[in-house]
């Protein structure tokens, strides 16, 4: 049976090991390639990256062989879904093999992304951490353990970094059918989802879930399965067997 190769790209701050899970819910013809980012999780040891070109470029040379061939899938949350983006444009400049659907969660329409002055990575430390914890993406446990935050403070600023300097130079649509995923208690409006139709030339469907922004935590099965009837669909459509 041919699979489909669903690459996940995490948020700020994040490792492959969000994905960890879904493996075990999604459909046997999905075959799940959670994919780490330099300076956490299983490349700890990697250097972080000094520009959003850089993250780019090292991450297409990572999966290149994978996505030569068959069929594949991006699934990115927040930062991991400008980072499916920018993949997504980069794979259809250089006319390499493209991918069947992408999923882009909890981030607003990249447009949007660009016109915005928020610039978090320029607070001092304890600014910083103030502001990640309003946003509910660390758990209390954390917030007090000083060694934690000596290590992941200055990874997830720098992952910031990354997706506040990101720059959209090419708009042209993409050949590729979108799902857009956001959760209903999330601050992102719905014209800044909705606006990533403009980037496909194909559909583009949204999606709403229980949840603030990391709802892909707070509904994991709701959007673990609306992922296994998306990319069921496409089976379908391109007769994949």
């Amino acid at each position: 049976m041919q699979k489909i190769k669903l690459f996940c790209f995490p948020y700020a701050g994040g490792s492959s090991s969000i994905y960890a899970k879904w493996d075990f819910y999604l459909y046997d013809f999905i075959k799940l390639f959670p994919v780490e980012l330099a300076g956490r999780g299983s490349r700890i040891d990697d250097p972080v990256y000094k520009s959003y070109d850089n993250m780019i470029d090292d991450i297409l040379n990572r999966i290149h062989e994978e996505i030569s061939s068959g069929f594949f899938a991006f699934f990115g949350h927040s930062m991991g879904a400008l980072i499916a983006f920018s993949l997504a444009q980069r794979i259809a400049k250089e006319k390499l093999n493209e991918p069947v659907h992408i999923f882009f969660s909890g981030q607003e329409a990249p447009h949007f992304k660009i016109n915005s002055n928020t610039k978090k990575h320029t607070l001092p430390d304890s600014q910083f951490l103030e502001e990640i914890i309003k946003m509910g993406g660390l758990p209390d446990k954390l917030i007090d353990n000083k060694e934690f935050l000596n290590f992941f403070l200055p990874v997830l600023k720098n992952d910031f970094k990354l997706d506040e300097t990101f720059t959209l130079d090419n708009q042209e649509p993409l050949n590729t059918n979108f799902s857009v995923l956001t959760g209903r208690n999330d601050s992102i409006t719905y014209d800044e989802i909705v606006s990533w139709n403009k980037y496909s030339s194909k559909f583009c469907n949204v999606q709403y879930f229980n949840g603030n922004h990391f709802f892909i935590e707070q509904s994991r099965n709701s959007v673990i399965s609306f992922v296994n009837d998306t990319l069921f669909k496409e089976k379908r459509i391109r007769r994949i067997d």
